[in-house]
């Protein structure tokens, strides 16, 4: 299944097969049967006001935290953004714009109005946290000399300070997590 095993556990396989489903009956319609193997959806955190996009050269679509609110639309949403694969994979994808005739088109072959943007009704309340990924670990490595400050994803202990060493000292950093 081109769904990512990270976005099914968000959404669920259920959900997953229903969208796996409609996405195939899209890409028949369209003259394109292969085109959802062809793609790989997944999840991006990072994307908090973007709802999903489509990566031309990668082949790619990503969905962010705003899809896992949109319960009744994400089969809208999942096919803006296959319309825009399909359109960049026929002849004329050179000339074609981003929300042109082609793709508006294709939009209403699915039975969906084609807008370029989504209006979101339903956000969730402020006080409900995002989706996020934990942050990644960050290590500092401090000179005790001069104050000089590295970072690293991990502890550096062949680190050492190269202006105090090129003046006879020792160098040797001290090594504190920040995050």
């Amino acid at each position: 299944m081109p769904f990512s095993n990270e976005l099914i556990v968000a959404i669920g396989t259920a959900s997953a097969g229903r969208l796996a489903k409609a996405a195939r009956h899209w890409s028949g319609l369209w003259g394109y049967p292969g085109l959802f193997d062809e793609i790989l959806i997944r999840c991006n955190y990072r994307l908090t006001r973007t709802v999903a996009r489509h990566h031309r050269v990668k082949k790619v679509v990503e969905v962010g935290q705003p899809f896992f609110s949109l319960r009744s639309r994400r089969a809208e949403v999942l096919c803006h953004e296959l319309a825009h694969a399909c359109v960049d994979r026929m002849a004329a994808a050179a000339k074609a714009k981003t929300h042109g005739r082609e793709w508006a088109s294709l939009m209403e072959l699915a039975g969906y109005q084609p807008a370029a943007t989504i209006t979101l009704r339903n956000r969730p309340p402020k006080d409900v946290a995002p989706i996020v990924r934990p942050a990644p670990r960050v290590y500092a490595h401090r000179c005790p000399i001069c104050q000089l400050v590295r970072t690293a994803r991990r502890p550096m202990r062949s680190w050492a300070c190269a202006f105090c060493v090129a003046s006879g000292e020792e160098g040797r950093l001290v090594m504190e997590r920040w995050k």
